[in-house]
C-alpha cells in the first residue's frame, strides 16, 4: 500500500469510492456520512415532534472561518505542517444541509420565509497526528446557534464537539473525512438534543405571521365586482 507523501494535499472525496470498496466489510458497512445517519429515527431514537408540520424554518450558515479553503492539515506531534486538506463540497452548504435534513425529519418544513435559525461557523477541520504505533485524526466544529422571533433573539447556543478516527496508519484525506463527519453528526445530534432549541422553534412559529407558517397555501378570495353586467334591455321606466 504506497504512503501518502508529505509534501501531497489531498481532497476529502478524492478516491472516495475506491477507497470505500477496498475497505472490509466492518468498516463498509459503518455509517461514514451524516446522511446516512441524520434523521434516521432507529439509530437517532428521535420522533417528529407533534405540531411540527405548522412551523417553517430558514436555515442560514455564516462562515467566519480563518482559512474557508480548507479544512485541516496533517501535521506531526510536534506540530510540523505536512500538507493541507481541502474540500471539493461546500462546507457551509454541507452543514446546512445537515441541520435542514434533521428538522426534516423531525416535521419541521424547510422555507425561505420560515422562522430563522442562524449558525455562525467559526472552525471545521481536522489535525492528523502521528503517534508512536498509531495515528489519530482529530476534527473539530464549533458554531454558535441563534433563533429568532419578531421580538429579538430567543434562542443561543455555542457547539464545540469533536469526531476522533484513531488507528489509522496513514494520513490520507478519506481518514480525515471520516473525522469530520463524526464531528459533524456529533454536532447535529448536540443541538437537537437540546429541548429549548425545539422549544424555541416552536415559540417562535407560533408567534409568526401567517407569512412564517407552514401549510399549503392558501388562494385569497376573488373580490366581489360592483360592475354590473350589461344587458340588452332597456332602463326600466321612471315612474311620472
Amino acid at each position: 500500500m504506497p504512503r501518502v507523501e508529505a509534501a501531497q494535499s489531498g481532497s476529502l472525496f478524492d478516491d472516495a469510492e475506491a477507497a470505500a470498496a477496498a475497505a472490509p466489510l466492518a468498516v463498509r458497512m459503518r455509517p461514514r456520512t451524516v446522511d446516512e445517519v441524520v434523521g434516521q429515527q432507529h439509530l437517532t431514537g428521535h420522533d417528529q415532534v407533534a405540531g411540527a408540520e405548522a412551523v417553517a424554518v430558514h436555515v442560514s450558515v455564516d462562515d467566519e472561518r480563518a482559512s474557508k479553503n480548507t479544512v485541516g492539515e496533517m501535521s506531526k506531534g510536534l506540530g510540523m505542517d505536512l500538507a493541507r486538506i481541502s474540500a471539493d463540497n461546500s462546507v457551509p452548504q454541507t452543514l446546512q444541509s445537515a441541520i435542514e435534513t434533521e428538522l426534516r425529519d423531525r416535521g419541521f418544513a424547510i422555507t425561505s420565509l420560515g422562522v430563522p435559525v442562524t449558525v455562525t461557523l467559526t472552525k471545521f477541520e481536522n489535525q492528523f497526528r502521528l503517534g508512536a504505533w498509531s495515528s489519530t485524526d482529530d476534527a473539530e466544529i464549533v458554531m454558535d446557534v441563534v433563533v429568532k422571533d419578531a421580538r429579538g433573539t430567543i434562542y443561543t447556543r455555542l457547539i464545540d464537539v469533536h469526531g476522533r478516527n484513531k488507528g489509522v496508519e496513514f494520513a490520507t484525506a478519506q481518514n480525515a473525512q471520516i473525522a469530520l463527519d463524526r464531528a459533524l453528526q456529533r454536532a447535529v445530534a448536540d443541538l437537537f438534543a437540546d429541548n429549548n432549541f425545539v422549544a424555541a422553534l416552536e415559540t417562535a412559529g407560533k408567534g409568526s405571521p401567517s407569512a412564517l407558517r407552514a401549510g399549503p397555501s392558501e388562494a385569497a378570495p376573488l373580490p366581489s365586482s360592483s360592475v354590473q353586467p350589461e344587458t340588452n334591455q332597456p332602463p326600466p321606466a321612471t315612474p311620472q
